[in-house]
């Protein structure tokens, strides 16, 4: 009897020890391969099984298109109640979705973690005669139209950045 007890304990005490093992991670990029939503999906993932934290292994799909409203609703209908499932996203998906007038939003996942920051920046060429905010809001006050912006997706942290630069100035953006 002792040694039943004693085997009983020794195999639950090696197997409370042993790593618990999980299903593979499902990760979602809503853009491109190669671009800046695959990498965030999979860096993170390669730093963690680098550093032993993370072994179980993950399958990556990208899905572009839409400002990432194409993933986002693929990942939450393939998805739904699967705890292993993840999706990175940035701030170019929050604009998809208002430009897309999406059926699914971010209402519809749960966020974890936040891993970076967009940061906007206006930048103009050395010889533009626009060398001040001052100056772009006076241009955008002029003729809001004729003041032509470039950047990522339409929605995506650039046109929001003009966007909130017009409004803040009194400037209804859609009209420009």
């Amino acid at each position: 009897m002792i040694k039943a007890v004693f085997a009983a304990a020794l195999a639950f005490s090696l197997s409370a020890a042993a790593p618990a093992l999980a299903d593979p991670a499902v990760v979602m990029a809503p853009g491109g391969a190669g671009g800046g939503y695959d990498a965030m999906a999979r860096l993170p993932f390669e730093a963690m099984s680098k550093e032993g934290i993370f072994t179980d292994g993950a399958t990556f799909t990208n899905k572009g298109g839409a400002g990432g409203t194409i993933g986002l609703a693929e990942f939450i209908g393939a998805n739904r109640g699967n705890d292993n499932a993840v999706m990175s996203m940035g701030v170019i998906l929050v604009g998809g979705i208002l430009l897309n007038s999406s059926p699914v939003t971010l209402d519809d996942v749960t966020p974890l973690v936040r891993l970076t920051n967009d940061t906007g920046v206006v930048a103009v060429a050395t010889d533009s005669p626009i060398k001040t905010v001052d100056d772009l809001v006076n241009a955008m006050k002029e003729n809001l139209g004729a003041v032509s912006i470039g950047g990522g997706s339409a929605g995506g942290v650039d046109h929001i950045v003009m966007a909130l630069i017009a409004k803040e100035s009194g400037l209804e953006p859609a009209a420009g």
